[in-house]
């Protein structure tokens, strides 16, 4: 049986297999903007997406503490 992880991990796959396969501006940005979206949108990826953005808290607040050094 297959598992909801794995038809998203396909179906991301899929897009972005797409991605790269194309050489047109316009469908690369559509298909990484289907991409993004399903982060959006399905409640499977929530804990990446959370994750990706503590990371990048992490990141700002060493600028800042860069900046004001």
């Amino acid at each position: 049986m297959v598992t909801k992880e794995q038809l998203l991990i396909e179906k991301l796959q899929v897009i972005y297999d797409r991605a790269l396969a194309t050489n047109i501006y316009k469908s690369f940005y559509i298909a990484v903007f289907e991409y993004v979206d399903n982060f959006d949108t399905n409640p499977l990826l929530e804990p990446v997406w959370k994750a990706l953005v503590a990371e990048g808290e992490k990141e700002i607040s060493k600028a800042v503490e860069l900046e004001n050094y």
